[in-house]
């Protein structure tokens, strides 16, 4: 997991590589709860700066904001700000408005819609949420080692084949036999990051934590694209066309980090309170806010994608809607059993911790070489948080009364 919008990216990976690998150190939960803590001091404030400049320039003016949960408020404000222009937007609406049920509800989202004076909406932050970010790692990690399982399963057909005295093509296997193979395959491979197995960051590398969408027409998205690129301390990484099902341009700039003593500034208008629900000492706060920053980049990285109306209603309402595409991509894995699956769990346990009340860990509770239920799953999240969700069906009481029976 190489977060490019972090400043301490790197420290991150580090960290993130150890734990797929079982190897916890003294002082990870402590890292993990300041990094997602102080870089929402550091880098989302200042790229939101920037982008709260650039929707000033689509909307002419100041820009009103709201921030939402649901992708059922992103499409009703769509509907409300989007004039229907065109007979397709026209047909898309009546669609939705006739079969609402059929869009994804209740799809948790955190987002920040932009609007103009007049009420147009002009665009979007979306920030990734912790299971989206995991499930991009388990992915990434999927694509990686899917071609090194299978060839793993071959060379243990290859040694049953040998033990038989037969070429492997002439080894005839069973559906039982090549689901062991297969297994035996993941355990191996499983085990191989305790003893060295790794990644390099490009590989888990995840540049869109944060995204800001801007909307508008070809020469307003060329002015905004032109305003980006000119800024003081921006510079451009990439900048990709898509083409076909969803078409937008995406733009990945690395932005260079105000003073540190702007950022140290800048916190203490944190709520103390906020600090410690994290389990951070409000006291010490400025302190090691500032050690943080010694270690860090000067820069870290953002995505800004420029769409039409037309293309935004399309990913909403039409052919190519977030949420199938998602689906999609689930569809589309070549690997998906339990690497897969536990380095998920890894990255996603990794990722509540941070937010959570804990800030010291004694344990991480999933491995790779591991086979867990969700429900093992949902429990260590539940746990974090303080939450009972194991209540049993029946009381003590109850039981106390059936056995007297």
């Amino acid at each position: 997991m190489y977060i490019t919008a972090f400043v301490n990216r790197d420290e991150l990976f580090d960290l993130a590589t150890r734990w797929l690998a079982g190897d916890l150190q003294a002082g990870d939960g402590r890292f993990a709860t300041e990094a997602f803590t102080f870089e929402s001091l550091i880098s989302a404030p200042t790229a939101l700066m920037l982008a709260h400049k650039i929707g000033q320039v689509v909307a002419q003016g100041p820009i009103r904001t709201e921030r939402v949960r649901n992708k059922d408020t992103v499409r009703r404000r769509l509907v409300e700000t989007i004039a229907e222009s065109t007979p397709r937007i026209r047909e898309l609406y009546q669609c939705y408005q006739n079969n609402p049920r059929d869009y994804f509800p209740q799809t948790p989202a955190d987002i920040t819609l932009a609007y103009s004076a007049d009420g147009r909406l002009v665009g979007m932050t979306r920030i990734k949420r912790t299971q989206r970010i995991a499930e991009k790692v388990s992915r990434r990690i999927s694509d990686r080692l899917a071609g090194h399982i299978n060839q793993t399963a071959i060379e243990i057909a290859r040694q049953r084949a040998e033990k038989a005295h037969l070429p492997l093509e002439a080894l005839i296997s069973s559906i039982d036999e090549m689901s062991s193979d297969f297994e035996e395959a993941e355990r191996r491979v499983a085990r191989a990051f305790s003893e060295g197995l790794t990644f390099s960051p490009e590989e888990l590398r995840i540049d869109d934590i944060v995204g800001f969408k801007f909307v508008g027409s070809d020469r307003q998205l060329e002015l905004i694209e032109r305003v980006l690129l000119n800024t003081p301390n921006v510079s451009l990484v990439e900048r990709e066309l898509h083409r076909g099902q969803y078409n937008d341009t995406n733009i990945l700039v690395d932005i260079n980090l105000p003073s540190k003593e702007e950022i140290l500034q800048r916190a203490k208008e944190l709520d103390p309170r906020q600090v410690a629900r994290r389990g951070l000492e409000p006291k010490h706060f400025q302190r090691d806010l500032a050690a943080y920053l010694e270690r860090g980049r000067d820069t870290f990285r953002a995505e800004f994608i420029l769409t039409s109306c037309e293309e935004l209603v399309e990913s909403e309402f039409g052919r190519s809607i977030h949420e199938e595409r998602i689906l999609e991509q689930r569809r589309k894995l070549a690997y998906r059993g339990r690497i897969a699956h536990n380095a998920r769990y890894i990255i996603e346990y990794l990722l509540h911790f941070a937010v959570s009340p804990e800030i010291a860990i004694n344990q991480i509770p999933f491995a790779m070489d591991g086979r867990y239920l969700p429900d093992t799953f949902n429990q260590q999240i539940n746990r974090l948080f303080g939450i009972d969700a194991d209540s049993p069906l029946f009381d003590d009481y109850l039981m106390q009364v059936a056995s007297k029976a």
